[in-house]
């Protein structure tokens, strides 16, 4: 799908130049125990492999195929999960980005003031992902079981081939992109002030659309309950949406 590859190649160019400004390679360990080799160790010689859960406190670098516990990204550096299973949540810092590509995440991802979260290649994520302020966030071939949640100014989402379980709500935030996304539901989008897009995506609630003032695009969705537009500016455009109900600016988008 066009979509889709445009979404990847906006995340090949993303970290392509998060990666050049991190210039970090290692994983720290936990400093207050010392029956846990330090991650960088790990991540250097392939040892550890096969003893159970290692404590990941601190995240700057590079994490394979293991199991770790928690996860927390170095202000201002850039953590890769590469394939890594977390047990618990993984927090991005100020300034700092996250990669998951094919990693299993049990619980949530948090940021704030993070300058970007890419979730891509299968991963699967337990909880939520909430985003707020400043960050980039592209989400690919995901799986939320939870709630995708992106606020607050500065922050944007890209969006192509995701399920999320919950409500998927960009509020208060730049432009969000949307295609090829089931969301079982609601899709919120609320006081934005850049332009947002939906298309062919599958909402089991309602899609809302309010406040927004950067346009709206909205093609080949459809919606189980309602389509509510209101008070937009411009008003939404749009066609071949299907909803139990249009609603308000969206009447005519059918």
């Amino acid at each position: 799908m066009v979509g889709v590859r445009t979404v990847r190649l906006r995340g090949v160019a993303l970290f392509s130049a998060a990666l050049a400004l991190g210039g970090c390679d290692s994983i720290t360990g936990s400093p207050d125990n010392s029956s846990i080799a330090p991650l960088a160790d790990v991540a250097a010689n392939g040892s550890g492999a096969g003893n159970g859960p290692v404590r990941a406190d601190r995240c700057d670098g590079t994490l394979d195929e293991r199991t770790v516990e928690n996860v927390e990204v170095v202000q201002g550096s850039t953590c890769v999960l590469a394939g890594t299973r977390v047990e618990g949540n993984v927090l991005v810092r100020s300034g700092a980005t996250l990669e998951a590509l094919g990693a299993h995440i049990e619980g949530n991802i948090q940021a704030e003031d993070a300058a970007a979260v890419v979730v891509s290649e299968g991963t699967r994520v337990g909880g939520d992902v909430q985003v707020k302020r400043r960050a980039i966030t592209l989400i690919v071939d995901t799986h939320i079981d939870g709630n995708l949640q992106v606020e607050e100014w500065g922050a944007s989402l890209d969006v192509s081939n995701v399920t999320v379980g919950g409500d998927l709500q960009v509020k208060k935030a730049e432009a969000a992109h949307v295609d090829d996304a089931t969301v079982r539901g609601n899709l919120q989008l609320e006081e934005n002030r850049g332009s947002l897009h939906v298309s062919v995506s599958a909402v089991s609630g309602n899609l809302q659309v309010v406040k927004n003032r950067g346009g709206v695009s909205l093609l080949d969705n459809q919606v189980e309950q309602s389509l509510q537009c209101s008070e937009n500016q411009p008003a939404p455009v749009g066609s071949g949406n299907r909803a139990g109900e249009l609603e308000g600016q969206c009447t005519g988008l059918g």
